[in-house]
């Protein structure tokens, strides 16, 4: 299953790559947070599938993804850059954790448009962000809960 699974992920660049150059620096969470065993966990693939569908349910949010990103044509490629993120962020060096951001703030930048609404959006409006991360944390939670994940 980990490794079936891990494939899907496969579509961009290894976000840890450079991790160990980094030796002591255990970025934003280490290893004795709870992200850690939960983001770990098989499971978190089926919270990240979760959160998907959550965060979809925001009108502006939904829009950005549908008026500005390739997920249309490059599924996969979306959901490794996107586990990419996650990944660099709960695991990664600080180093890697700072780039990571950038790239997210960089690509979300020109992100603005008007849903279908007609409630203007901007992909970098912290309202937007929040929506985003809290959909993920319950999702990875409830469902590293229920697979026992980390225990």
């Amino acid at each position: 299953m980990v490794d079936s699974t891990a494939g899907l992920f496969s579509h961009a660049p290894y976000p840890l790559a450079n991790t160990l150059a980094h030796k002591g620096d255990p970025g934003l969470c280490g290893p004795e947070s709870v992200a850690w065993p939960v983001l770990g966990d098989a499971a978190a693939f089926i919270g990240g599938i979760r959160a998907l569908l959550v965060q979809a349910a925001h009108p502006e949010v939904v829009a950005g993804v549908s008026d500005h990103s390739r997920y249309r044509e490059d599924p996969l490629g979306r959901l490794s850059r996107t586990s990419a993120y996650v990944t660099a962020t709960s695991f990664g060096a600080m180093p890697e954790v700072e780039a990571a951001v950038a790239m997210v703030r960089s690509a979300h930048r020109p992100v603005r448009g008007e849903s279908h609404r007609g409630r203007s959006y901007r992909a970098g409006a912290p309202a937007l962000a929040v929506w985003v991360h809290n959909a993920l944390i319950p999702g990875q939670l409830d469902t590293a809960t229920f697979a026992g994940a980390g225990t």
